[in-house]
């Protein structure tokens, strides 16, 4: 949540998105990225639309929805989420 809140590096990651959105209609993220750098988009959008739900920010809840239905059928990464929902341990 902090990432998403930095005024660098929270704009960065937005602005990130929103060009790739303007990218051609018929690319998939796997045609743009890879297919490891795919999988690592579809992560991150999963992980900063929960960060944005958390934090009550309905422009990026709606603009990293967009990307996810757009390159990934609106599937979330399932690993990411599930990560998400264990309990932080530090030893």
């Amino acid at each position: 949540m902090r990432y998403l809140s930095h005024p660098l590096l929270g704009s960065r990651y937005r602005e990130s998105v929103r060009l790739l959105l303007k990218v051609d209609p018929e690319k998939s993220a796997e045609a743009i990225f890879g297919s490891t750098d795919a999988l690592k988009l579809k992560s991150s959008l999963t992980l900063f639309r929960h960060a944005a739900t958390s934090i009550g920010s309905d422009e990026d809840v709606r603009l990293f929805s967009t990307a996810l239905r757009r390159f990934y059928g609106d599937k979330i990464c399932e690993y990411t989420e599930s990560s998400i929902q264990q309990p932080c341990v530090v030893q």
